[in-house]
């Protein structure tokens, strides 16, 4: 059975996670410091005697939370249908609320809002390309609806109905019900009426009479809430052990987390440098990777660890020796520089397993 996967997270490792296990094999702990979608924990192979993932991400703390302490209400919030308005809307509701998410989530252990977890798992499903959630400022004082068919202040001669079309969408139109003749690089939505689904069409609501390759959507067909439920129960019974922190990445990289309970697997995957200037992210620091590489540095020749840290292929060009690479190849997606965002590395500690260094 295929790992359960609630939403595709941007740069995700779910394409080379079999990998990682492959050089990781079994160890008595886990350590992920920025799980994001979870992607290479759901599908190890291993249960281990500890685990803990970690993000700074409050919304993604807050859905692994809600989907361990409270999944009934996750699974109720993420059952909703498919509107334009309500996604932009949410949108704004979940970034202008961050910081009370935040403070929420540092109030208790198991504090979380299991509705905010269930909008943020349909929205992601829903969004097309990077941004979703992230702390942009939001214009309260301009309409969240700002679709093609808006209200004319003066019918012109050609069309006397107050439902004009807009000659240009504009940065919300993103229209999933567009009339437009021919999809162009914005009307890419998830009801689009154009004849033949394209590659960015990736939502998991999509209504893709025959699913392709680049359309991995989870509720294409079937029974919506049945697949919402057991998808959502299967993720929070692998999580059920497992301890999920809030803050920075260094604090859950302390021998209380890792080598206190024996040999540890640690997955790094932190934001690229590439990425920063683009605010894909919702949390973004510019230092973030390199302050991995320092740790990875500082412990990669303990033999209690066994360390991979990703980045791209120009991230570490003066690497130690002893420091083997795993090369592997990305869908390049909705990148706008195809080749510079294709070609991704493993860097992988001396006491990792010995495993073929493949190129995908």
């Amino acid at each position: 059975m295929k790992p359960p996967k609630l939403f595709t997270y941007f740069g995700n490792k779910a394409y080379v996670a079999n990998q990682v296990w492959d050089y990781f094999g079994q160890t008595d702990a886990y350590v992920e410091p920025f799980v994001g979608s979870a992607a290479v924990l759901l599908a190890s192979p291993y249960k281990h005697t500890y685990e803990a993932v970690n993000d700074w991400d409050c919304h993604i703390v807050n859905v692994f939370r809600s989907l361990r302490y409270h999944k009934d209400g996750v699974i109720q919030a993420a059952y909703w249908p498919r509107t334009e308005l309500d996604l932009h809307m949410r949108h704004d509701y979940l970034v202008m609320h961050m910081e009370d998410l935040r403070s929420l989530l540092l109030s208790d252990v198991k504090a979380c809002n299991p509705e905010l977890a269930g909008w943020w798992i349909w929205g992601i499903n829903l969004w097309l390309g990077g941004g979703w959630c992230t702390s942009k400022k939001v214009d309260k004082t301009k309409p969240h609806n700002k679709g093609i068919l808006t209200l004319a202040k003066k019918p012109v001669a050609r069309n006397q109905g107050i439902l004009t079309l807009a000659r240009k969408p504009v940065a919300y139109n993103q229209g999933i019900l567009t009339l437009a003749r021919k999809p162009v690089a914005r009307n890419q939505g998830i009801l689009t009426l154009a004849q033949k689904p394209v590659a960015r069409n990736k939502g998991i609501l999509t209504l893709a009479r025959k699913p392709v390759s680049c359309n991995r959507g989870i509720l294409n067909k079937g029974d919506r809430l049945e697949i919402i439920t057991d998808l959502i129960t299967r993720v929070h019974d692998r999580l059920i052990d497992t301890n999920i922190l809030y803050g920075d990445f260094e604090r859950v990289l302390t021998p209380s987390y890792t080598t206190g309970f024996g040999t540890c697997a640690v997955f790094m995957d932190p934001p690229y440098r590439g990425y920063m200037k683009d605010k894909i992210y919702a949390i973004e620091h510019a230092d973030t990777w390199d302050r991995a590489k320092d740790w990875f540095l500082a412990h990669m020749d303990d033999p209690a660890y066994r360390i991979i840290l990703c980045g791209q292929d120009d991230d570490w060009p003066d690497k130690p020796d002893s420091v083997r690479v795993h090369t592997w190849t990305r869908m390049a997606g909705m990148a706008k520089d195809k080749k510079k965002n294709t070609l991704e590395k493993l860097y992988i500690s001396p006491h990792c397993l010995s495993a073929e260094i493949m190129h995908l």
